[in-house]
Parts: C-alpha cells; sequence; structure tokens
C-alpha cells in the first residue's frame, strides 16, 4: 500500500497530453468511482481529490499523491479505471502506474516539496 505512484507514458506521444490533463484536471469521486459520489449529501463522506500532481520524478515521469493508501491494483481500479485513459482522457494506451519511492517527508517529518500538497474538496451544491 502507497501514497506514492508513478505514472509513465507507454508512448512518447502521450507524455504532453498525460501532464496536461495531471497538472489541470482535478480527480474528484464520481458516481461511478470507489467509494462513489453519494447522489445526496453525506456529511460523512471524504468529498477530497482523490490523488493530486506532485512532482516528475529524475527520468521526468509524473509523481501523484493520493489522498490514502492504495495498491497499483486498487489504484488502476478506485482512482482513474484503466480504461479511461484510453476512452476518456483519449490517450493511445494507459499509463503504467507503479509505487513511487518518493517521500515527501524528510527525517525531521518536513515537507520537502516546494509547494504544499492539499487534496480540494468537490463543491457538492
Amino acid at each position: 500500500m502507497a501514497k506514492f505512484f508513478k505514472l509513465t507514458p507507454v508512448t512518447a506521444a502521450d507524455y504532453e497530453p498525460l501532464m496536461w490533463i495531471l497538472m489541470n484536471k482535478a480527480f474528484y469521486p464520481e458516481p461511478t468511482s470507489t467509494p462513489a459520489l453519494p447522489a445526496v449529501y453525506d456529511g460523512a463522506f471524504d468529498y477530497r481529490q482523490l490523488l493530486v500532481y506532485v512532482v516528475k520524478d529524475a527520468d521526468g515521469n509524473p509523481i501523484v499523491k493520493t489522498r490514502k493508501d492504495y495498491t497499483t491494483g486498487t489504484f488502476a481500479v478506485n482512482i482513474i479505471p484503466t480504461a479511461d485513459w484510453t476512452t476518456r482522457y483519449k490517450l493511445a494506451s494507459a499509463p503504467t502506474i507503479t509505487v513511487s519511492t518518493v517521500d515527501d517527508f524528510d527525517s525531521r517529518g518536513l515537507n520537502t516539496f516546494s509547494k504544499p500538497i492539499i487534496f480540494q474538496s468537490y463543491q457538492y451544491m
């Protein structure tokens, strides 16, 4: 289980569109996601974004952070279904999802990224 994932585009042509999607789209729970967005407001439901783009790794691949722990299998089902990469986001093929070893805190517990990692909340109404 992890919170950081590396998304590696399968084709070079998918790199720029993938980066644009990650930097410009907010991934929130939807009626088809797991957990599914409730049909009516539920005060106990977590409406925050499912993931946020954090940084590129040494090879230039994007690293994202999820708001809770997932395996690569559950990421590909619960966060962004594999089929969505080609059907919804129009990439040639789904990127390879791997757990990233990037850690956002140093040994003293201080954030090492240049910007804070904040999961925005979905405006339900």
